[in-house]
């Protein structure tokens, strides 16, 4: 009864409020049948001027939300992935000019409940709204891997949870579905520092393999531990990087990964010799990035905004 009271109260509210541009509602993880007219005050009074719309886990179980289609100048639309599919894809793409569509998880998403839209959909919503890009995230100390929807135009992979960390599955996925369309790829949050730092316990060779299998990634943030040579293979291999964020703590100062036969001699001495000190290694990172590079302290890395 009270929950009910608080929902139709919510109903009221949005229905008095008149030509709203920015709206989040997150975590009314609501039944089925409470979530169909949630929003019609909202799309009454606001659908010609709402650009920003973040919903998170409007339902617990999976529904889709066919309301926010109707949002005309939606710019940012944020929303879990249990409360789409392919025909909201294709409606977005269709009848909205939006930037960017963001499917996010949290702790509260029951990733059980998330169907993947289909790859021809994705495909297809791509040719409609080719300038769409296409976010998939872990936010709010998500436990769960992040729902990767097969062959998406995905344009960035963000992390803003200490509890996932780089896997070799995850990105062999990541690679195996968005190896041309990705740019962005990260963790922004701070990683437990009493992990080991031991070489087979780092995601050093893991993410070599990312940057080398999606060219065209402009911006990298790490978030554990990785040695000062790994970071150099990283920046000769990315030949799109722009932006690589690295917390200072987190860099080891050495050149402990396995020498690659494909590698001259001459490419190897330099590698060890420029992973000496973190001095050594901005130095030869910002010659190849083409400007002053250093990394982050930990302050400066929790302000990260992408």
């Amino acid at each position: 009864m009270a929950q009910g009271k608080m929902l139709r109260g919510l109903e009221e509210l949005l229905a008095k409020c008149c030509d709203l541009k920015s709206l989040t509602l997150n975590q009314l993880l609501l039944v089925k049948e409470d979530a169909l007219n949630v929003f019609d005050g909202v799309l009454q009074r606001s659908d010609k001027t709402l650009t920003y719309l973040e919903l998170l886990n409007c339902t617990k179980r999976y529904h889709p939300m066919y309301q926010v289609a109707f949002f005309h100048n939606l710019s940012i639309l944020v929303i879990s992935p249990q409360n789409v599919n392919d025909d909201i894809v294709l409606m977005l793409a269709a009848h909205l000019n939006l930037d960017e569509l963001r499917l996010t998880q949290d702790l509260y998403t029951d990733i059980d409940e998330v169907i993947p839209v289909t790859s021809d959909t994705w495909q297809e919503a791509k040719n409609m709204a080719p300038e769409m890009a296409l976010r998939l995230e872990a936010v709010g100390n998500a436990r769960e891997e992040i729902v990767f929807q097969p062959h998406a135009p995905v344009t960035s992979i963000l992390y803003h949870t200490s509890y996932l960390t780089v896997t070799q599955n995850a990105i062999e996925t990541i690679c195996g579905n968005y190896s041309n369309t990705l740019v962005m790829y990260g963790n922004l949050s701070i990683a437990d520092s009493k992990t080991s730092n031991a070489f087979d316990y780092r995601p050093d060779s893991t993410l070599c393999y990312l940057i080398r299998n999606c060219p065209n990634i402009h911006t990298l943030i790490i978030n554990e531990w990785i040695s000062s040579g790994s970071l150099l293979l990283i920046v000769s291999y990315a030949k799109k990087l722009k932006k690589l964020h690295v917390r200072s703590s987190t860099i080891i100062e050495k050149m402990d990964c396995p020498k690659n036969s494909l590698w001259s001699d001459t490419f190897y001495e330099k590698l060890k010799g420029n992973s000496l000190s973190v001095e050594l290694m901005s130095r030869e990172i910002s010659f190849i990035l083409g400007y002053q590079w250093k990394p982050l302290t930990d302050d400066m890395f929790s302000t990260l905004h992408v």
